[in-house]
């Protein structure tokens, strides 16, 4: 009789654990915007899930971690450069929960972004890749 109780408790102890877990992955899995709408994250590796998302939503954040130079010759517009070498000494935002984008002229450099910034213990990183998945104009100049 006792471990049929003890069974029962584990198990659904297991079961809140499991749904506690689910719900946390679900809601990582995208961002809220303004709307009470969620982004999932995997849209903004396209296009058209990224310019939909910096229409809607202040809350993503979108690095161009190629170097000075190759910013000024023409970025997303509302980027901003952080080279993909300093991204980990030039904390970008202070909410590790934050949607944030990396770019780069290949996806070599934003993938090392990434790497950085995931060991730094952000959560909601998105690999666009290459700038020339961009079908929109680019922005010439240093300001976003």
């Amino acid at each position: 009789m006792k471990i049929g109780l003890i069974i029962a408790i584990v198990l659904v102890f297991l079961f809140v654990g499991f749904i506690g877990f689910a719900r946390g992955r679900q809601e990582a899995a995208g961002t809220e915007n303004d709307g009470g709408e969620t982004t999932s994250l995997s849209a903004l590796e396209t296009y058209e899930g990224l310019s939909a998302a910096l229409l809607d939503d202040d809350e993503i954040v979108v690095y161009d971690v190629r170097t000075a130079e190759e910013y000024t010759a023409g970025h997303i517009p509302g980027s901003v450069n952080i080279p993909y070498d300093v991204i980990g000494s030039q904390i970008p935002v202070s909410d590790k929960d934050a949607a944030i984008v990396v770019y780069c002229r290949s996806g070599n450099r934003s993938g090392r972004a990434r790497a950085t910034l995931e060991s730094l213990g952000y959560t909601n990183i998105v690999d666009f890749g290459a700038v020339s998945k961009w079908r929109g104009d680019l922005k010439t100049g240093n300001t976003p």
